[in-house]
């Protein structure tokens, strides 16, 4: 399989998948926890969180994240990358989603989240021969 029909692969599983799994760090101890993809540009991915849960004071201590996206067909895609926070009405404003699928516009407890890909892999089977993806 080129690379290209690769990264194509693998940009699909983003767009059929809503869920994924987010990995953080807290005090060297691994966190992971199933998140809402709200948006993706090619393999930058967009989310939003409680202002208040532990896992955005493990992102303040250490911004790097990895996600997993898992498909019925139990390929894997892992995007590792740097999260920037955003908590100011513009950013969600400039978000291409529409207003009714995000409740949490109306609560400002909430925070947007910009996963941008450092490392991109992936594997079509369980056999975990992980396949890089370049980024760009």
């Amino acid at each position: 399989m080129s690379s290209n029909d690769l990264r194509n692969e693998a940009l699909t599983i983003i767009q059929n998948r809503s869920i994924f799994f987010m990995a953080t760090i807290d005090n060297g101890i691994p966190r992971v926890r199933p998140m809402t993809c709200l948006h993706a540009d090619g393999f930058k991915i967009w989310t939003c969180s409680h202002k208040d849960t532990a896992k955005i004071e493990q992102l303040k201590a250490n911004n790097m994240a990895e996600l997993c996206f898992l498909d019925t067909n139990n390929r894997l895609l892992r995007i590792t990358g740097k999260v920037t926070m955003f908590d100011d009405e513009k950013a969600w404003a400039d978000l291409p989603i529409q207003a009714q699928y995000m409740p949490m516009l109306e609560d400002p407890n909430f925070i947007l989240l910009l996963i941008e890909p450092t490392h991109v892999r992936m594997t079509n089977d369980w056999s975990l021969n992980y396949k890089p993806i370049p980024v760009e």
